[in-house]
């Protein structure tokens, strides 16, 4: 939904991501280009911070609010902005540019910065076109600077985690030195893992599900060859550390902001689900699993071919004066489905039926 601060904000934005076009265009994008854009981004966002702050503040996000959580960008080129704008009134990307710049600051790992050279040259012409195109309907913030700035949860984050560990292992550990005396190795940890939480403790991708814990430990490190160096005790401790921290910020950002995390990668969702357990006794936290499981049924169900068959102006004008999230929640509501725990069938085929309703 077009708020006019913002669409401001994005026309300016795009005038200044629109000055580094040529410099991105070489193979690969150099270190010091990416710096750079790097740096007059945040400036740009450090000048326009307070402004987006009273427009959270005085109701933005009052509607029906998505963000896309994750995932690094969202990318337009795949039509991801079609299934991100079927529900909901309002969609926000973290911006993909300055969640990055963790991973150019200081590194000394060639190989790294090669792969992901090219992750940002992607998430940089992602953002590009997203305000160039669609300003009116998907907004670009820096929600990760934000939060940062206002506050800190990462010794939030550690406490759960190992609490998470604890849980799952059935044993106390509160850090990395207690987790690496008590277990030697990987099998120890399977005979303690129920199958759910086993099927669901995956690294790299779903094929993990049907492998070892040390298998997975070294497709993760092929995967990721920076930690080749470390045992794949510590790769296990590494790898799920980051998708719980990864779930549990999603969870605490969307909780300030009042939106929905939009998941649509498969690993991301699974620890979602392990983790759900844990937050769905709060009333307002159970609303927003159950929107977010909404969400990726409709992602993983809906042929995309269904929802570009229209131009996106045309399919975003029928989507959104329909309410489809209200719809179909009072209609699972109403038919007595647990969409936290019971069968995603049920849910899939009201979902379809309300998209039905409005092609």
């Amino acid at each position: 939904m077009k708020n006019d601060v913002l669409f401001k904000i994005h026309i300016e934005y795009n005038q200044l991501l629109k000055k580094f076009l040529s410099e991105t265009e070489n193979e690969p994008i150099k270190e010091i280009t990416i710096l750079n854009i790097i740096d007059e981004v945040t400036i740009f966002w450090r000048k326009k911070m307070t402004l987006i702050e009273y427009e959270i503040e005085n109701g933005l996000f009052e509607e029906e609010s998505l963000l896309l959580s994750g995932a690094v960008y969202l990318d337009v080129k795949e039509n991801e902005h079609y299934f991100f704008t079927l529900f909901g009134e309002n969609h926000i990307v973290d911006d993909p540019l300055i969640k990055l710049e963790v991973f150019f600051r200081n590194s000394e790992n060639e190989l790294l910065d090669n792969r992901l050279a090219g992750v940002f040259k992607n998430a940089y012409l992602d953002t590009l076109e997203l305000t160039e195109k669609y300003m009116d309907k998907i907004y670009v913030l820096p929600i990760s600077k934000m939060i940062k700035k206002n506050y800190n949860n990462s010794d939030s984050i550690d406490i759960f985690y190992w609490r998470f560990i604890s849980t799952i292992l059935n044993s106390k550990i509160k850090s990395v030195s207690e987790f690496l005396s008590r277990f030697s190795s990987l099998s120890e940890i399977e005979k303690e893992l129920d199958e759910f939480i086993l099927g669901n403790l995956i690294f790299v991708d779903e094929d993990d599900s049907n492998i070892s814990l040390e298998d997975r430990c070294e497709r993760y490190k092929m995967e990721f060859p920076q930690f080749n160096k470390l045992s794949n005790l510590e790769v296990f401790n590494v790898a799920s550390y980051s998708f719980v921290a990864q779930i549990i910020d999603t969870l605490f950002v969307s909780s300030i902001l009042g939106t929905t995390p939009y998941i649509r990668n498969n690993v991301s969702f699974r620890y979602f689900l392990l983790l759900k357990d844990t937050f769905i006794k709060d009333k307002e936290i159970k609303e927003m699993v159950e929107k977010s499981i909404v969400l990726y049924i409709a992602y993983k169900t809906i042929p995309e071919s269904k929802l570009t068959k229209y131009s996106f102006d045309e399919f975003y004008n029928r989507v959104n004066r329909n309410n489809l999230m209200c719809n179909v929640l009072q209609k699972i509501k109403s038919n007595k489905i647990d969409i936290v725990y019971g069968k995603s069938s049920l849910t899939q085929q009201i979902i379809n039926d309300e998209i039905n309703s409005v092609y």
